[in-house]
Parts: C-alpha cells; structure tokens; sequence
C-alpha cells in the first residue's frame, strides 16, 4: 500500500495521457456526467471540484454558480486548464462583478483542505476516488464532506464480473498506468463507490446509473450544516 507521499511522488508525474490530449480526445467522452452534474448544481452556489483535470466541469459551472473551485494535483492537468480557462475569458476578467469567478488551485487536496476556514455548497469528486491510493481514500472523501453542505461523486460502477462492460472499463484503465490500474482494482473489488459511502457515514440524496451501467452518479448530504456561511475566495492564479 503507498503511503501519502508516494502517492503524491505518483502522481505528480506526467502521464502521457494528460493535458491537452485528454481534453481533446478522454474529456469529451465524459460529457454526458459533466451534464448530470452541472444539472445536480444549485445555481449561485460556492463549488470545489476535487481533481478538476483540464478544467472541463469547472468552465461549464462557471455560468451557473457564484464561484467554482478546481483543486489538480498533476501540474500538467492544471496548466491546461488555465490555458482553456484564459481562452474562454474566464481568467483575464476575473475582477469584473459581471463575469464569474473560477478558481484553479495547483495543489495536493489534502493540504488545501486542511484550512478549515474553506467551506462551500457544494463539493465534486469525478473519476478522482478510483484513481486514490486505498490507504488515503476515504480520508479525501471525509475532508471533501467536512467541508460541504453536499457531494456529488461520479465514478465507475461496481460490474458483475461477467458483465461485457467490466472488460470495457478494466480495458481502458489498463492503459493508464500500473499504480493507476492497481488502484481502480482495489476500488472496484472494495464495492466501490457505495462502500467508501457507507464508511464515512454519507447519507445519500439521489443516484443515477449511466453509461449502460458502466458509471454512477449520485448526490449526497455533506457534514456542513445549512446556517453556516460558505467562503468562496477567488485567488488569481
């Protein structure tokens, strides 16, 4: 099992399917959960995104909350998506009242979540947990519940074995890398999603099976209660 700094080692290394290949060629295959989500989203809500990647959920929240939070721990990840972020005119014009307000943090999110003082709305872990080390899994889940009033978690589904689509799934996370296949295992055969939900004591709220079964989206109730104000600092990159 890695410990949290060699999960870190891990994955600050590039990958080689990072940046704008997986904008240009994964990201779009994701776009129908983009749109489950930003549907889940309260409009001028206060967002984090939990391993935003090229920054794809965030632009697309950028027109419906008060700010949208996106925390990548990979730097290559993180420069795409402020350079698709500065193309949209999200960025340059961060100070005007008028245009909304994203943030894009380069950092380890067990760190950047370490400031209690960080609360929002809204908090979204997609296609981020499978990828995590089992030993610091649940603890990111935990930290991104603490501060939130709500989750949202996209992630595989847990297939039957004899499922065409478990091929499909184990296939393409193969390609990745090993640490990174030998992490959706362990995910996977460790009931997934409902199990690390079950462990930290989340309640959920709505579930929804897409991706011919291949994927779940569901909401969920954070540990934030509803009086307690939500701070959304903007923080020029």
């Amino acid at each position: 099992m890695n410990s949290p700094n060699e999960r870190a080692i891990i994955m600050t290394k590039t990958q080689w399917y990072e940046g704008e290949f997986y904008r240009r060629i994964i990201a779009p295959f994701l776009g129908d959960i983009r749109e489950i989500i930003f549907r889940m989203v309260p409009p001028g809500s206060t967002v984090i995104d939990i391993g935003s990647g090229t920054g794809d959920l965030v632009l697309k929240l950028a027109s419906k909350v008060k700010q949208a939070t996106g925390v990548e721990l990979s730097k290559v990840m993180h420069d795409t998506a402020l350079k698709a972020a500065r193309s949209a005119g999200l960025l340059d014009n961060a100070l005007d009242q008028d245009v909304p307000r994203i943030e894009l943090v380069h950092a380890d999110v067990r760190e950047y979540l370490g400031d209690s003082s960080k609360i929002f709305d809204l908090a979204v872990l997609s296609f981020c947990l499978h990828e995590i080390s089992p030993g610091i899994r649940l603890h990111v889940l935990e930290q991104a519940a603490a501060v939130s009033r709500e989750l949202i978690i996209a992630d595989f589904a847990r297939p039957g074995l004899f499922n065409p689509w478990w091929f499909t799934c184990a296939g393409t996370e193969a390609l990745s890398n090993i640490s990174h296949f030998r992490h959706f295992m362990d995910y996977v055969m460790a009931g997934g999603m409902e199990s690390l939900i079950e462990m930290a004591h989340l309640i959920p709220m709505e579930k929804i099976r897409t991706g011919a079964g291949r994927f779940v989206v569901m909401k969920l109730e954070g540990k934030v209660s509803p009086g307690v104000a939500s701070h959304g600092q903007h923080v020029s990159p």
